[in-house]
């Protein structure tokens, strides 16, 4: 009898129950014969899905694999595998080979030395094994041989695991991570980018075989496979990529699915058992595979913090101190615990037989190599010094390489000997008693240091006793290097843009006297170093991320690496070695080499050679000891120095203390020199030991560069092109390991067939020189007023020179700057900035598709639109398969190449998530980086407290998580906890936000002095002499600017009338040099003065400025005379710099704007808009005194927390905490306050930064404002951030402003200005500019009156409704001054009996919707409307849909609409709306076919006028009450109401444009101009207009600003198609036409109306209908 079993469970045939989940789930688990829980009576069917080469067991629901085919095992659970004839009927997949027995054998089992196929081994005697050589021969077409004769499956190459056992399948020569697959495979490109890459290429049988290889599932995919991915099996867990796992493997730590989707948000772990590790990603390891150098987690967390103790014992990773035992178990106990008789260790390890036994003594022979030392238990062995005891058998020893570890301390050379070392000295050198140092033989000449100073170059001695300055009048000197060959220093100058070069005896000349080696390209130079030996100058810039090498003279530069260093810094050379070290601190920083020449090493693509990767944060600093071969690094961020051999290896730190910010080094003798930014010092210490370390110098500016000055320095070497250049007709560069070199040539020439001598291929937008300065330069150069030719054949056929050096001189003798060429923009006025832009660009520029704008590659796909039309951002550039990422880059899923940086950084940086992938989550931070609260995502250490939210969750600004500061260099701020360079304390520059750093006590109330060369302002600052009395005010009080008139100017200055100095060339030069323009007075009689061009404007005061210039805002002359001219009311006025107004279109420069000062004109104040205007206080407007309340309001700062509800929000009371005197800094916590913490009197108040506001449930957080929630915010588009907001405009505006928190706050349409249109009496009245008026449309006869009008923008034409005449006309757009004659509508209103009275376009359609009143109604719509009146019916209103000829008319609307005043079309709702004026006064809105009619607003109207939309602003809907003396507005469906205006003078009509709303008054007969949101002024635009009835702004983009595509384009309705919404339709036929069942009228169809024509006169008469002027 069988047992009753519990419900959820299986009864076996052999009586055993198990769980209904593992029924069919393809494994054997009752182990009956009948096989019940997997045979066919269980499994109806057999339904397993037997994926990949696996087998379906013929009667059983398993899968098999080939091998298990006649292995004699029963798999099939009833040995149904086992039977012959089954076997031979299976055939084997590929790159399998079968056996006599029928049994299906993997290729890599052939040869293998296993019998795998049985009796015979046929598999290791079919055929020959091993090569002449007995090296075994593989056998298969899809295997790999690793080095040691071990055949694996190519696809386990590069998969993370040692397969081949000697890891030559996971060698560099595979490139794992960016394999080439052959085109026997498949390229998992997903795969690439998992933590540790793995099955890259599989085989392309692998394809669409149910098995998901590909992390992304790509090799699985419907397109690829033709089929769906079935379902997986039971009992098994599909993931994301639809790969199907086991389902145990859920949650288990271990990344199956490959992409990350089995160890999900929702997994939970449990902890592991105490014999057992628990890795970082939960999977639990044993205890002993802790620290034994095999990565078990799969995440290396088991291999990390394995640090040992010479003292103590260490176990998996636990280290005992000395004195202590460590017991197998991992603890630790005192020694005298051990070997006691008791058990102390939990696993009684401390007692042992070997307890008292000394097996040192008691061995036969030895057991140690060379020292046995006994223990409590057992012994150890150890070794003499100068060897170390072998760590894999702790018995032997081998020699210890003190010159490698850094423990000989040689001054130069080092030879290690066994168990010893030897130092010894290079030529010049002796050794000294110590048998370590190296002394000079020759005493003289003396070391000295030379410092370059920012402002001066000093002069410093080794030992610093002495300090004397050498040279001054630079502006920053960044870099210098010594040449010791001819006695020269080089300097390059960052604020000159110099690169100079002058004899270290001639430094004391004035800088104009040095020579200038190079002026161009050299902005952004960071270093610069001398080939000694090659004679040649090596330059690194930020700006161009190149290193470029030229001739010591500067000629013939060539870039030898280009945008592959996004930030350089450090540049050293070693020409003996033949290499150039360099150092990149970006986010992804590392120390670099290249060759001299710039040439790959062999085998290599890469030129360059990363020798330091980790563990750095800023390497700033570099300098080599050539003498004992090491290179020597300063980290900025970590700060540290640190020394290597010259490939990378060997890396030792050296325990300085003062290495806050090291800016520069330098090796001499046994000496390291550096200078620090944050202390201002020079320093110095021993350079192996740190010790003695001193100061040898504090300085008043930033110590940039620092340089030993000695012959000694620069080892001499001999060249090895010898004295004949090499033959090369250019450069000869020296190359790799400096006993070569290399003929080169100069950017844009070409190395011959000789492989010696170059010759120019200057592209069409270059020049070529001549002579011996042979080089191509840019023609934008060419007759630039300055000499770039060594010959100046680039300055020889030039003519008038009216431009500045610098800039580019148009045809028309404008000027311009040369990145404005080819931006596609008429910079120049007359395109010739604009021409030639289709040749080619330079090689490592890319050419804009539509501009022809060349733009540096580096710009491309990097976010940022350069080329204007997004083509540098397109995804065929981008996202383009055949681009090469670089070393230094993530290539994405979707190709695109990013910063690897950016990877795993919790930002979607590729688009596809691809950067982000599972893994991350157990990445660990980069040392100097630390992990957000909230993420896996790490920032530096230096983001921390900086007031920026770069953690995105604000984890980053909690002042208990900021990193300690540097205790030499970095101050502590006291509010925010950021840490700043000491070096910005007590420079009257507010650093901390809080002041902290200038009333600090070190500080003495006084700040830093000021060096020789500058000027001390009244506040404390220091400002460089040269901007003394320059006309520009340095000073906060203008100290520098004041009493000039009495100072005199220096040789070659002039003085102008109000005291400041210019150069004398500079006087009578037709510019306006003095600020009053005194310098081109009185220049009658100047010789050679040259007149204005025709191109230019001649100013009230002689001034020559371009004409570009004129009406662009800027008082350019100094009179003001080329601003107050006509032409600036039509001039270009192109954002950021200008800001064109709205309605008087005058130019201004965007400093102009919110200046309180109507600079737009009378009517006009566009420039002081307060959507604009509330940026500058929409943050921070109050006070240091005052407290901001949450809603916006300031109040006195002792009124927070007085329980007074001052704000009238309550939020000066929230966030109170008055508890026993505690401060914000009692528990150094902030008060536990979230943002700002503020004391007051017994306590202190919690407040919120811009942009947030109290949280009303936890008064010490804060949480975000919606800025967005009011109607006010934007004037279109409102995007909320976190504690911000965004402004945009739509596609068809432009932003006028795009300067901070103004950007996107004045929305103005593409296109032509826009005019307004108003309807008066007989009359349309065009209003442009504010005052010209002209006549749009004039009624024939007295017997009008134009009570509406409308436009259609993409037909262009114009609508408008003659009340007396009871007719609809149209006619084409106006434009400029002319008046159009009107085409009537066919539409017989009267025959109706109905009276049109307004009218609405859907410029979708073309349709026209007309509001009509019966005539016994029309006599109502002009008056009042008086409660004492009779009632008329309520159904005397109608809306007509009409064409736009009016040939097919249809009531639309009727019923419940009494006085319909006006309508409006909502074309991209599919809607309209109306007012109706009778006695149940409304707003209502339908659909375009008149269905679902919604009234919208009836409370509190009266007496509705007009209707406006504001599609811009989520189609809001206006309408005027004159009645009631307001403009209200509510949304389509009714929401978010408001009142927008209200005003005595009742408005009649309105209209909405761009930002605002534009009414009119009968009362006053004024036309009105207001903010559209009815805050601000209201000015009046235009006056005198009698009886107005309607207003409509005519602009291409005032309706349609979304280019909405119309649902009736294909409808293909026979009369009349209405838009509805969500894209929608419906058919019509016109009044009194049935409908016929298939949707079309039973009418016939009548032939269109001619279209109006615009005619081209613009000036007066009266345009025709058929574009003829009459």
């Amino acid at each position: 009898m069988v047992p009753p079993y519990d419900f959820g469970t299986f009864s076996c045939g052999n009586g055993h129950c198990i769980n209904e989940t593992k029924v069919c789930d393809g494994h054997n688990d009752c182990h009956d014969e009948q096989v019940s829980d997997e045979n066919e009576k269980a499994c109806p069917g057999l339904p397993i899905d037997c994926r990949g080469v696996r087998i379906r067991c013929p009667k059983t629901n398993i899968c098999i694999q080939p091998a298990d085919l006649c292995d004699g095992y029963d798999d099939c659970g009833d040995k149904s595998d086992e039977v012959k004839l089954f076997c031979m009927n299976q055939q084997c997949a590929q790159h399998y080979s079968r056996c006599p027995s029928g049994r299906c054998i993997p290729e890599t089992w052939v040869c293998d030395g296993d019998n795998d196929c049985g009796e015979g081994a046929w598999d290791e005697t079919h055929t020959n094994c091993t090569d002449a050589n007995g090296r075994r021969i593989c056998q298969g077409a899809y295997i790999f041989q690793c080095d040691n004769g071990k055949c694996i499956s190519r696809a386990f190459i590069c998969d993370g695991e040692d397969d081949c056992g000697d890891s030559s399948d996971e060698s560099t020569v595979h490139e794992c991570g960016n394999r080439t697959c052959t085109d026997q495979e498949f390229h998992c490109a997903s795969n690439a980018h998992l933590a540790q890459p793995k099955y890259e290429c599989i085989p392309k049988i692998w394809l669409c075989d149910g098995d998901v290889t590909c992390a992304g599932g790509e090799d699985e995919i419907e397109e690829l496979c033709g089929v769906s991915k079935k379902a997986c099996n039971k009992g098994e867990f599909r993931c994301q990529n639809k790969h199907c796992i086991h389902s145990l493997w859920e949650c288990d730590g271990d990344n199956d699915c490959l992409d990350g989707s089995d160890e999900h948000a929702n997994c939970t772990y449990s902890a592991c058992q105490p014999e057992f590790f628990q890795c970082q990603n939960h999977k639990c390891i044993p205890n002993s595979w802790k620290c034994d150098g095999n990565d078990d987690c799969d995440d290396n967390s088991d291999e990390k913090n394995c640090t040992s103790s010479a003292t103590g014992g260490v176990l998996d990773g636990q280290v005992c101190l000395a004195g202590q035992f460590a017991c197998t178990s991992g603890e630790c106990i005192e020694n005298g615990k051990v070997c006691d008789r008791v058990y102390d260790c939990s696993d009684r390890s401390d007692e042992s037989p070997q307890c008292f036994v000394n097996e040192c003594e008691l061995a036969d022979k030895p057991i140690c190599e060379q020292k046995c030392v006994d223990q409590m238990i057992g012994y150890k062995c150890d070794c003499y010094e100068g060897f170390a005891l072998d760590p894999t058998d702790k018995k032997s020893c081998h020699d210890i390489n003190e010159c490698d570890e850094g423990k000989a301390l040689c001054s130069q050379k080092c030879e290690n000997k066994i168990g010893t070392y030897k130092c010894s000295c290079v030529e010049g050198f002796v050794l000294s008693s110590d048998m370590r140092t190296c002394k000079r033989i020759e005493k003289e000449p003396e070391p000295y240091l030379l410092l370059a100073n920012k402002h001066y170059i000093r002069k410093l001695s080794v030992g610093g006793e002495k300090y004397e300055l050498v040279a001054r009048g630079f502006e920053n000197v960044v870099s210098m290097d010594v040449d010791m060959v001819d006695n020269s220093v080089y300097l390059m100058d960052s604020g000159k843009l110099r690169l100079y070069r002058v004899r270290l005896d001639d430094l004391d000349e004035p800088v104009r006297n040095y020579q200038t080696i190079i002026k161009h390209n050299v902005f952004g130079t960071e270093g610069i170093a001398v080939d000694w030996v090659g004679r040649k100058l090596y330059m690194l810039n930020r700006q161009d991320r190149s290193l470029r090498v030229c001739e010591l003279d500067g000629r013939f530069c060539k870039t030898l690496i280009r945008d592959r260093i996004a930030q350089p810094k450090a540049i050293v050379v070693h020409p003996v070695k033949g290499y150039v070290y360099f150092t990149e601190w970006s986010l992804q920083p590392f120390i670099g080499r290249v060759a001299m020449d710039g040439k790959s090493p062999p085998g290599k693509t890469d030129p360059i050679v990363k020798l330091a990767e980790k563990d750095l944060g800023w390497p700033n600093a570099l300098a080599i000891d050539f003498y004992s071969d090491k290179l020597y690094w300063g980290d900025a961020h970590l700060n540290e120095i640190g020394f290597m051999d010259l490939d990378g290896g060997n890396r030792h730190h050296i325990p300085v203390k003062r290495a806050s910010h090291v800016a520069s080094m330098a090796i001499f003798d046994d000496w390291l020199y550096w200078s620090d930014w944050n202390l201002r010092q020079v320093l110095r210490a021993h350079k192996w030991t740190a010790e003695n370390e001193t100061i040898l110098e504090i300085t008043i500016q930033l110590p940039n560069d620092l340089r030993v000055v000695h012959p000694l320095r620069q080892p001499k070497s001999p060249n090895p092109c010898g004295d004949n250049n090499g033959g090369c007709s250019h450069l000869c560069l020296i190359a790799e390991n400096g006993t070569s070199y290399t003929c080169a040539c100069p950017d844009q020439f070409v190395l011959l067939e000789d492989k010696k001598s170059c010759d120019a291929n200057c592209t069409e937008r270059q020049f070529a020189c001549g002579g011996d300065d042979a080089k191509c330069i840019s023609k934008l150069w060419y007759c630039d007023g300055e000499k770039d030719c060594g010959d100046g054949s680039d300055e020889i056929i030039c003519g008038q020179r009216i431009c500045p050096v610098g800039e580019f001189q148009c045809n028309n003798h404008n000027c311009t700057l040369p990145f404005q060429f080819c931006d596609g923009q008429d910079d120049c006025g007359d395109g010739s900035d604009e021409v030639n832009c289709g040749k080619p660009c330079d090689p490592w520029m890319f050419k804009c598709k539509n501009s022809g704008k060349c733009i540096p590659t580096r710009f491309t796909c990097d976010g940022d639109d350069d080329c204007g039309d997004r083509n540098d951002e397109a995804d065929e550039v981008c996202k383009n398969p055949s681009k090469n990422c670089t070393d230094e880059e993530f290539r994405c899923g979707n190709h695109k190449c990013i910063p690897k940086a950016l990877k795993c950084d919790n930002d979607n940086d590729c688009g596809d998530g691809s950067d982000e992938p599972a893994e991350c989550a157990s990445v660990e931070c980069n040392r100097g980086w630390s992990r957000c609260a909230t993420s896996y995502r790490c920032i530096p250490d230096w983001a921390y407290c900086n007031g920026e939210d770069d953690c995105r969750d604000g984890s980053d600004e909690v002042i208990s998580r900021c990193p300690a500061c540097d205790e030499i260099g970095e101050f502590r701020c006291a509010t925010t906890g950021k840490c700043i360079p000491r070096r910005w304390m007590c420079d009257s520059e507010n650093d901390c936000v809080d002041n902290s750093d200038e009333t600090d006590s070190s500080c003495g109330g006084t700040s830093r002095p000021c060096s020789e060369s500058e000027f001390r302002c009244n506040d404390g600052r220091c400002i460089p002499q040269s901007k003394v009395c320059d006309g520009t005010i340095q000073c906060s009080d203008g100290l520098d600017e004041s009493q000039c008139y009495i100072r005199k100017c220096s040789e070659g200055m002039r003085q102008c009338d109000d005291g400041t100095c210019i150069p004398d060339h500079k006087w009578c030069d037709r510019r306006r040099d003095c600020s009053n323009a005194s310098d081109e007075l009185h220049c009658q009689n100047h010789p050679n003065r040259r007149e204005c061009s025709p191109f230019e404007f001649e100013c009230g005061n002689s001034v020559c400025v371009p004409r570009k210039f004129m009406c662009d805002g800027d008082n350019d002359c100094g009179d003001n005379s080329d601003e107050t001219n006509v032409q600036c009311r039509t001039s270009t006025c192109e954002p950021p710099l200008r800001f064109r107004c709205a309605h008087s279109r005058l130019c201004l420069n965007i400093l102009q704007l919110c200046n309180e000062f109507n600079d737009c004109g009378d009517n006009d104040f566009s420039d002081e808009h307060l959507s604009l205007c509330s940026s500058f206080s929409e943050y921070g407007n109050c006070s240091s005194d005052q407290f901001k309340c949450a809603n916006g309001h300031c109040v006195n700062s002792t009124f927070a927390c007085d329980r007074n509800d001052d704000c009238g929000d309550a939020s000066d009371e929230l966030g109170c905490a008055k508890k026993n005197g505690k401060t914000c800094y009692s528990n150094n916590d902030n008060g536990g306050c979230k943002h700002n913490c503020t004391d007051v009197k017994d306590g202190y108040y919690c407040h919120c930064r811009d942009g947030f506001q109290p949280d009303p449930n936890n008064p010490l957080d804060c949480i975000d404002i919606d800025e967005c929630k009011g109607n006010n915010t934007c004037t279109q588009e409102c995007l909320n951030t976190n504690g911000s907001y965004l402004c945009r405009c739509l596609e068809d505006f432009d932003n006028n402003v795009v300067i901070g928190t103004m950007t996107g706050k004045d929305c103005r349409a593409k296109g032509d200005p826009a005019n307004v249109i108003v309807a008066a009496d007989d009359e349309l009245v065009q209003i442009s500019g504010g005052t010209n008026r002209n006549g749009a449309a004039h009624a024939k006869g007295n017997e009008s009156d134009i009570i509406a009008v409308d436009f259609d923008p993409r037909r262009n034409l114009m609508f408008w409704v003659d009340s007396l005449q009871e007719r609809v006309y149209r006619s084409a757009w106006p434009q400029g001054n002319q008046s159009y004659e009107g085409q009537p509508l066919d539409i017989d209103f009267q025959s109706f009996g109905i009276s049109p009275s307004a009218l609405a376009v859907d410029y979708l359609t073309g349709n026209v919707f007309i509001a009509t009143t019966s005539h016994a109604a029309s006599a109502l719509i002009p008056r009042k409307k008086r409660m004492s009146e009779p009632r008329y019916p309520n159904d005397t209103g109608a809306i007509y849909v009409a064409t736009s000829d009016g040939r097919y008319f249809r009531k639309i609307v009727a019923g419940r609409l009494h006085i319909p005043t006006a309508v409006v079309a909502l074309p991209q709702k599919g809607r309209i709306c109306y007012a109706d004026a009778g006695i149940d006064a409304k707003i209502e809105c339908a659909d375009m076919d008149g269905n679902h009619r919604t009234i919208i607003a009836k409370e509190l109207v009266y007496a509705p006028t007009s209707l406006a939309v504001d599609e811009s602003k989520d189609h809001r809907i206006y309408w005027a009450d004159p009645n009631d003396h307001k403009v209200d507005s509510c949304l389509p469906d009714g929401t978010k109401r408001a009142i927008v205006i209200s005003d005595p003078r009742g408005p009649w009509t309105i209209d909405v444009f761009e930002n605002y709303i534009y009414w009119a008054s009968k009362s006053s007969k004024n036309l009105y101009v207001q903010d559209k949101f009815g805050r601000g002024l209201v000015y009046v635009l235009a006056s005198d207009l009698e009886n107005v009835h309607s207003v409509k702004v005519q602009q291409r983009y005032s309706r349609d600003a979304n280019r909405a595509k119309s649902a009736c384009e294909g409808a293909g309705c026979s009369h009349l198609c209405a838009e509805l919404p969500d894209g929608s339709f419906h058919c019509l036929c016109p009044e009194n036409v049935t409908q016929l069942a298939d949707g079309s009228c039973a009418s016939i169809r009548i032939e269109e109306l001619p279209m109006p024509k615009q005619c081209k006169c613009q000036n007066g008469g009266t345009c025709l209908l058929d574009g003829r002027k009459e």
